[in-house]
């Protein structure tokens, strides 16, 4: 087969996805104008937008989608860490490197190829959540950041840069409104154009992934469990949601819980 057929057949086939929580600064996006970005897709009610990246020739991209289930329960779902290949497009592994504190985590991710001439991609990524309950929203953001403490595996190419994040707004009806936004230089010698078109497809995916994981109360238990522990909902949730009780015996349960999932860092965290 011709370098060129290889390359078309590429084109159609590609779809790396870079799982990313986003860069500090992310905030200020979160209220920018639209007048940037340029809509490229309306699929099952999820808006894909994109706009260019200045100084490269890297795109950003942006979905926009509504999620039947409240705010509780999709950030249930993004807090969890054993279930993120289910929700990450393309993700083949997702770990815990050093819990830093509530919601401020360093994780490992590899990204799948879907075609056999390119190799997987992997990423060493800080997140950091942020909860603005007088704006009835919550943000997740992450960016890549020193990764020489995990070296890159021999069969994957180390990203060069990753930013992206989660904007959840919690609507009246009951629905959260999802924004889903990443741009990535993914290293090696994959031309732009090749990395923009498979990237485009990243924020469809995604919330169209989150749709069905909400619904999967049993896989998310623990995480559910913690969310509403440990995070104050005041605002998020109409009042006598179950997200602001306190279950009897909670304390103990809580304390249990969140050191398994401390424990699951690879690297520990400050003392």
């Amino acid at each position: 087969m011709s370098l060129f057929h290889r390359s078309i057949i590429l084109m159609l086939q590609i779809g790396i996805a870079f799982p990313v929580f986003a860069v500090n600064g992310y905030e200020a996006q979160a209220t920018e104008s639209m007048s940037q970005w340029r809509e490229i897709a309306d699929q099952e009610g999820i808006k894909v937008f994109q706009r260019e990246v200045p100084g490269t020739s890297f795109v950003s991209f942006r979905g926009i989608g509504i999620v039947k289930a409240d705010i509780f329960d999709v950030y249930a779902v993004i807090f969890d860490i054993k279930n993120k290949t289910r929700l990450l497009s393309n993700c083949l592994d997702y770990q815990l490197l050093e819990y830093k504190g509530l919601g401020n985590l360093v994780v490992y991710t590899r990204t799948g190829a879907p075609f056999v001439f390119i190799s997987d991609r992997d990423s060493v990524l800080e997140t950091r959540v942020t909860f603005e309950n007088d704006k009835n929203r919550i943000l997740a953001n992450f960016e890549k950041v020193d990764d020489s403490r995990f070296p890159p595996m021999d069969d994957a190419v180390r990203t060069n840069a990753v930013k992206g994040g989660w904007i959840l707004d919690s609507l009246a009806d009951g629905s959260t409104r999802i924004t889903y936004e990443v741009n990535a230089d993914p290293g090696g010698l994959l031309p732009a154009w090749l990395v923009n078109l498979g990237s485009r497809k990243l924020p469809l995916t995604t919330i169209r992934n989150m749709r069905s994981q909400v619904l999967d109360k049993k896989a998310y238990a623990r995480s559910r469990f913690l969310v509403k522990h440990l995070y104050d909902f005041s605002k998020l949730v109409p009042e006598g949601h179950h997200a602001l009780d306190r279950e009897p015996g909670s304390d103990e349960k809580l304390q249990t819980l969140l050191k398994a999932y401390q424990s699951e860092a690879k690297f520990p965290g400050p003392k």
